[in-house]
């Protein structure tokens, strides 16, 4: 299947809970260890990704807080384990939204009452 990219063999409930920004997927936090479950079921390699908050009118990339597996030479039931483990030890909602808050869009955005839990996503990277 040449151009069918691999978050697009994940299944159907998974994907209705992601956003889509140019070419990267991204879930709450929440749903990362279903994400990688269900990519690991599919047959697909977890590489990892970054925290964001994705708001109306900007993207706030916090890259640093991140889950890494790419160029890992492992199947997709280590990258799963692995990656799994990497985000549990970074997972702290309380630090991610400090980070946010460093960027003035959300900052604005969240004075402006927006809600910064439903803003808050991390990009996931999938190879097949």
């Amino acid at each position: 299947m040449a151009g069918r990219r691999a978050e697009q063999s994940l299944p159907k409930a998974i994907l209705e809970k992601s956003s889509l920004r140019g070419l990267e997927y991204a879930w709450h936090p929440d749903d990362i260890p279903e994400v990688i479950e269900a990519a690991r079921v599919a047959g697909l390699k977890s590489l990892g990704g970054q925290l964001q908050f994705r708001l109306p009118d900007a993207t706030c990339e916090i890259y640093w807080i991140e889950v890494d597996q790419f160029g890992t030479e492992v199947d997709p039931d280590e990258a799963a384990r692995r990656t799994l483990a990497q985000f549990h030890a970074i997972y702290s909602k309380d630090s991610w939204f400090r980070e946010g808050r460093t960027f003035p869009a959300v900052r604005e955005y969240e004075k402006a009452g927006g809600n910064l839990n439903a803003a808050m996503c991390f990009v996931w990277y999938l190879e097949r």
